[in-house]
């Protein structure tokens, strides 16, 4: 492989293509595009260790790859319409997961189920009735337009190379007794802006979701290979029966409306590098796993209401940075934890210029608390130990307390 002055040379054994087969192969290696059409050439050598081939010409090929950059913190709401009984439907599936694989740190998808245990009312009946949705499976691109999953790449590339007029954040508490989720989403403006019109939308989804009821089971027009190659759906019966069946994306819960809530921003004279937060509680049900699920929101501009920029990140991540609107930033910049990861034994380092109670409890990552310190006062520069010898490796997260004040730092054990 060729491109850009850079060669690839890659090698592989053990392939057995009959005449006329096929065979897809993974290059492991990398390389950078440059912004704009890249030539590739691609040469196959040595077919069966031989060094003499009677018929170079089609041993060779040349594609031209377009090469983009993402705007900074730019990302793209696509939401999916999708139902287990929709025989199509597995091809949602299929480009829905293939574009998180591609672009994980741009790509923020929603599989919006209809008529079957999986669906939220008011979520489908918003993306159902968006202007210009006929049928099923289809994808509404940050609410703004309409098309057949297999053909939203270009559309996502596109869309994600514009600079966005704010940013999302997220924060989050999570208590595992009582399965409380508390959120902050903070709102970063770019520019200076009238909030009156503008609205934010915020929801939860889950991934890796199972049932045993034939609702789960998947309806499958590729079964058998007749409609073509799938991402594997062509070897799969019709319907698919639930226990082979597992379900990203999926839409469960809304905080706001669909189409966002009202007066999110009014009667705020927003100015550049400013931010406005938001906060919201849920109560997980016991059938959700947290742990798959992620917090998704989105700033949506004045009517007809097209999604500016978009955010996703899974509930650990969130609770890792904490409630936004309550972290104390001095307590944060006076304390340290190091090494991180660590494999036995880290420190964690405090620094205040005043006398300062300080106590300390760690979570895992479902919240329930594993141990607790208080350190009393202190004052000035201390470094003291944290052994983590006694606990699995995994992530955990250090909550620090000065009366109502806090901070959360995010450590990792691998032993």
């Amino acid at each position: 492989v060729t491109v850009n002055n850079m060669q690839i040379q890659e090698s592989y054994d053990n392939l057995s293509i009959l005449p006329g087969g096929s065979e897809l192969i993974d290059i492991d290696a990398s390389v950078i595009l440059e912004r704009g059409a890249n030539t590739v050439n691609l040469q196959i050598l040595k077919v069966n260790g031989m060094d003499a081939d009677e018929n170079l010409c089609n041993n060779i090929q040349n594609i031209v790859l377009e090469g983009f950059t993402p705007a900074d913190k730019k990302k793209i709401l696509v939401e999916e319409g999708t139902g287990t009984w929709c025989q199509w439907c597995p091809r949602g599936d299929v480009f829905m997961n293939l574009l998180t694989e591609r672009y994980p740190d741009h790509f923020v998808g929603v599989a919006v189920h209809n008529r079957d245990p999986m669906e939220v009312p008011a979520w489908d009946d918003g993306l159902t009735g968006w202007p210009g949705f006929t049928g099923f499976p289809s994808v509404v691109m940050n609410r703004e337009s309409v098309m057949d999953p297999s053909a939203m790449e270009p559309a996502f590339v596109t869309r994600v190379q514009g600079s966005p007029i704010a940013y999302l954040t997220h924060g989050a508490e999570y208590d595992a007794f009582t399965r409380e989720l508390i959120i902050d989403i903070t709102t970063h403006f770019n520019y200076d802006l009238q909030g009156d019109e503008l609205k934010l939308f915020v929801g939860l989804t889950e991934d890796n979701v199972t049932g045993t009821t034939s609702g789960y089971n998947q309806a499958n027009a590729y079964a058998g290979g007749g409609s073509g190659v799938m991402g594997g759906y062509e070897l799969l019966p019709t319907p698919v029966p639930a226990s082979q069946m597992v379900y990203n994306h999926v839409g469960r819960y809304m905080f706001t409306p669909y189409a966002g809530m009202e007066g999110a921003y009014a009667g705020q004279e927003i100015k550049t590098g400013s931010s406005i937060t938001h906060r919201f509680t849920y109560t997980i049900p016991d059938q959700f796993n947290h742990e798959n699920m992620h917090i998704v929101s989105a700033f949506v501009t004045p009517p007809p209401g097209v999604v500016d920029n978009a955010q996703s990140t899974t509930i650990e991540e969130a609770v890792s940075e904490g409630l936004t609107s309550t972290i104390d930033v001095e307590i944060d910049n006076s304390i340290e934890v190091y090494p991180n990861p660590l494999t036995s034994v880290g420190h964690i380092e405090m620094d205040f210029e005043e006398p300062t109670d300080v106590r300390m409890e760690v979570t895992d990552l479902t919240g329930k608390r594993i141990a607790s310190r208080n350190y009393g006062k202190v004052s000035g520069k201390q470094i003291f130990p944290f052994d983590g010898t006694r606990l699995e490796s995994g992530i955990y997260f250090l909550k620090l307390f000065s009366g109502d004040r806090f901070t959360t730092k995010r450590i990792v054990i691998a032993h």
